[in-house]
């Protein structure tokens, strides 16, 4: 979805899709590929275990990959909702075609890409949300979550009326653990009493399940609640405006799902981590290992209040921007969890 994470560690319909080529749907994906026959461009995969329809993780992971294509003037190919046992088979279909770089979107890509990597050493391998690397060809996009997930935090601890609010995670791997439990420090920053409720569902694309995993915290008191569930995650938001209860956003700018119940959301630009990543492998700069991007780097940032500008008051949003600077100045350091705590 920091699955540093995993993933992946959440959405909907905030990116417009147009990537003016040809599509072709096979067994359940979906490819898209530049028709140049330049034998000197760039060749760039990606492999996503959700739908790029998903508003949040996966949407945004297909503009980062289409930003590139038109920046970078790079051939691109995708596929999309990529089930578990057909990682390593899908890694290893786009590299034996040719491409020079196969991106697994999430964490839970890591240990397929290690293991297809050594079969192919002239290929480069990018795993985003990932904390492992791998000499000579193997990389990952580590976005350091647990800082929005800290950010996030402290803006639901300060505007809670009931003094407890939740979190729901898709599955209790690191990059969404991490952000999960910032989400607890950040919120305690600000509320050293705030309680704070925490589930995994198992699950990036059970929208009913989140939804009532959400509704069961309002019941039981939470005013505020936060999915990182991928699409999964819009179940959260939508169980939060049949409440009248509020929702934080995660991974996207998540205001257009429920206008008025969203606050505000974490923003991780995947497009960014993908886009500036990709630019550096053309130039000839790549380095196995992990890539971390940060608040600092641009990367990761607050959304716009929107509709719920006039609920966060004004020294709310003073103080959420001050945090933000602490962050990126070193003043706050957001320690890095990722195994899940007791509350």
């Amino acid at each position: 979805m920091t699955m540093g994470l995993v993933l992946i560690c959440c959405l909907l319909f905030i990116f417009s899709f147009g990537c003016g080529s040809n599509q072709n749907s096979t067994t359940g994906e979906e490819n898209t590929a530049d028709t140049s026959n330049d034998a000197k461009t760039l060749k760039v995969a990606m492999l996503m275990s959700g739908p790029i329809s998903d508003g949040g993780y996966n949407a945004s992971a297909y503009q980062g990959l289409m930003d590139s294509k038109k920046e970078l003037g790079i051939e691109v190919a995708y596929s999309e909702s990529v089930p578990l046992a057909e990682y390593e088979a899908a890694f290893r279909d786009y590299a034996m075609q040719g491409y020079d770089i196969v991106i697994g979107h999430g964490f839970e890509f890591q240990d397929g890409a290690l293991k297809v990597a050594k079969e192919f050493p002239d290929v480069k391998f990018l795993v985003v949300s990932g904390n492992q690397g791998q000499e000579p060809n193997m990389a990952s996009i580590n976005l350091k979550t647990e800082e929005t997930g800290y950010l996030m935090g402290a803006l639901a601890g300060m505007m809670t009326k009931s003094n407890k609010i939740g979190a729901v995670g898709g599955a209790p791997v690191p990059p969404i653990v991490a952000p999960i439990e910032a989400f607890k420090q950040g919120a305690r920053l600000v509320n050293p009493e705030v309680e704070i409720l925490d589930s995994y569902i198992g699950s990036w694309d059970d929208v009913d399940k989140a939804k009532e995993t959400a509704i069961a915290m309002i019941n039981k008191g939470a005013d505020i609640v936060m999915p990182i569930a991928s699409m999964a995650g819009v179940g959260v938001i939508k169980g939060a405006q049949e409440k009248g209860a509020y929702a934080l956003g995660y991974s996207a700018d998540q205001n257009d799902i429920a206008p008025g119940t969203v606050l505000s959301s974490g923003i991780l630009s995947i497009p960014d981590a993908i886009r500036l990543t990709l630019k550096d492998i053309k130039d000839g700069k790549f380095k196995a290992g992990v890539i971390n991007y940060g608040l600092k780097d641009g990367v990761l940032k607050i959304a716009p209040y929107h509709e719920a500008e006039k609920l966060v008051p004004k020294d709310v949003q003073d103080k959420m921007e001050q945090i933000e600077q602490d962050i990126i100045n070193g003043a706050i350091q957001v320690e890095f969890i990722d195994q899940q705590t007791s509350n």
